[in-house]
């Protein structure tokens, strides 16, 4: 992933999330920079690896999100 991502503690409420708040908090970390494999993705929103390639699939329909080499991140403007 790049940077060591963050661990899931007791009482973190992830497992509760919605599909919006899912794809918003992956949205943030692409865009920040991080490059996330469909099996990140699915362990940082508690979530199958399934339903993380539908979620990122759909993502990059609306965003600016690539997958080249298995890893899903923001599409970076030639210069």
């Amino acid at each position: 992933m790049g940077r060591k991502s963050s661990v899931i503690l007791h009482g973190d409420a992830r497992h509760e999330w919605n599909a919006h708040q899912r794809g918003g908090f992956i949205t943030l970390m692409l865009w920040q920079g991080a490059k996330l494999s469909s099996k990140d993705v699915a362990r940082l929103c508690v979530m199958s690896r399934q339903g993380a390639e539908k979620m990122m699939i759909i993502l990059s329909a609306a965003l600016p999100i690539d997958n080249p080499d298995g890893k899903w991140q923001w599409m970076i403007k030639d210069e």
